[in-house]
């Protein structure tokens, strides 16, 4: 063998070794860059509407693969085929042009089916499900057994990062004050983590939705529009990640006026979970106590209401389940030093009683015999007969007295019976500032609205505050 063979095949030997060691490194350094490309590369185009209203543009440009020398591209062409480049020059990894854009996402039918058709619910699974309290606890979601919730708090945002046992995870960002580039941020880190190149997407036609939860599943749902979101401006959209073996959603809108985003990372195979997001949503609880203000709703204040909202609306729930929300203006008492708030419209009377001064509530189209009512107790009010001196002020039969209360300290509920003269209610008798005050609410057969009144009563001893408080 020659001298020039053998220096020939040692010089081959050489650069293969090269060539190997740089394909290594070369690829994972294309990679990252391919990645940190398209990280770099969203663009964020200007809400038209409202501010959820984002556009994401990824786009993947392409360019030329040098190499280090000539040399190397004339003799090893294979080189090239394998990725392999001289570490030492910046390169770029070729790509096929081609543009992500959110808001450009069609409905995709094959991937609507399996988001459609995921696992039924019924009451069954519904009760065997924990209760998880979140945003300060003013809201409250139902999970599965092992699943957690962890709580971040604050002016500005409540997070409620929701992981399950397989892997599942679920973000709910609810703002309380609007920090836009944050929206941004947390949008764009959930799309970071999907495989642009492999992914099938969807967005998902709202009514559609809904719709089709409220036909699949046969089980009655908490909200009007099945999920709390203003469904009128969402935009929800589905991945099917296969490169990842993810299955993601994302929900963009307002929950009773808070902006929000939502958002799901399931494992792709993990079929039966796919349907905890409905659930989280769906059958979110409104706490009632304090009453949760709709978000934005409230109106302007000044010294003369004690800078109080002036009208606002608020949730309040139906019987045992269900939700209305109810627009309410704030209403001042300057005889009994208190303010609170009502439903727009109520109407107001003042009654004198030998011990105590009522003021009633009621509403138009509602029988006059159904009513709810605050009071304040006179001095010569006695406790200890407390009981006998309220149902003797309204005629009411003290055989009709039932013990409701639960314990709670001078609270006492009436119940007729069906007979035709039906009746109901219950006063409860607190003291506030020193002073003893009272709420009765009271319905007949005529028009029954003792639940609707019961929970409007509660707002209004919910939100009461004495003139000392605001001074």
């Amino acid at each position: 063998m020659s001298n020039n063979k053998v220096h020939e095949k040692e010089l081959q030997k050489i650069l293969q070794q090269n060539t190997m060691r740089a394909s290594n490194e070369i690829r994972q350094k294309s990679l990252q860059a391919f990645k940190n490309g398209i990280n770099h590369s969203i663009r964020i185009q200007k809400k038209k509407k409202k501010w959820y209203k984002v556009r994401y543009r990824f786009i993947i440009s392409t360019s030329s693969i040098l190499a280090a020398s000539i040399a190397m591209l004339l003799v090893y062409n294979d080189f090239f085929q394998n990725e392999s480049l001289d570490p030492n020059v910046e390169v770029q990894q070729s790509v096929s042009d081609r543009s992500f854009v959110l808001n450009d996402i069609r409905e995709n039918n094959d991937v609507l089916e399996k988001v459609l058709n995921k696992y039924p619910y019924d009451y069954e699974d519904i009760n065997s499900l924990g209760y998880h309290d979140i945003s300060n606890d003013s809201l409250t979601i139902r999970l599965p057994t092992g699943w957690s919730v962890e709580n971040t708090d604050n002016e500005k945002i409540n997070i409620a990062k929701i992981n399950g046992t397989n892997s599942e995870n679920m973000n709910l960002y609810l703002f309380n004050e609007m920090d836009s580039s944050y929206q941004e941020e947390i949008i764009d880190d959930f799309i970071s983590n999907i495989a642009v190149s492999n992914v099938k997407s969807t967005k998902i036609p709202n009514t559609l939705l809904t719709n089709e939860i409220r036909i699949n599943f046969d089980i009655g749902f908490p909200h009007d529009e099945i999920l709390p979101i203003n469904m009128e401006e969402a935009e929800i959209y589905a991945f099917i990640d296969e490169e990842n073996e993810r299955f993601m959603e994302l929900y963009i809108g307002e929950i009773y006026g808070q902006p929000m985003v939502f958002t799901v990372d399931i494992p792709l195979n993990q079929q039966e979970s796919w349907a905890i997001s409905w659930i989280v949503l769906s059958f979110m609880i409104i706490q009632d106590s304090p009453p949760y203000v709709v978000h934005g709703s409230e109106g302007e204040s000044d010294p003369t209401t004690y800078n109080r909202p002036i009208t606002q609306s608020v949730i309040l729930p139906i019987g045992a389940f269900g939700y209305e929300e109810v627009p309410v203006e704030l209403y001042i008492n300057e005889e009994l030093g208190i303010s609170s708030y009502l439903p727009v419209g109520t109407n107001v009377e003042r009654i004198e009683h030998e011990y105590f001064t009522e003021f009633r509530f009621t509403e138009d189209n509602v029988s006059e015999n159904s009513f709810y009512a605050f009071g304040k107790l006179k001095d010569s009010f006695q406790l200890d007969h407390a009981k006998e001196i309220m149902f003797s002020s309204f005629n009411i039969d003290l055989g009709y007295y039932e013990d409701l209360g639960g314990g709670q300290p001078y609270h006492y509920s009436y119940y007729s019976g069906m007979d035709e003269a039906f009746i109901d209610g219950w006063f409860n008798l607190f003291e506030l500032s020193g002073d003893w005050y009272y709420i009765h609410k009271h319905a007949d057969r005529s028009d029954y609205n003792g639940g609707v009144y019961s929970q409007r009563l509660r707002m209004f001893e919910e939100l009461i505050e004495t003139i000392e408080t605001h001074d």
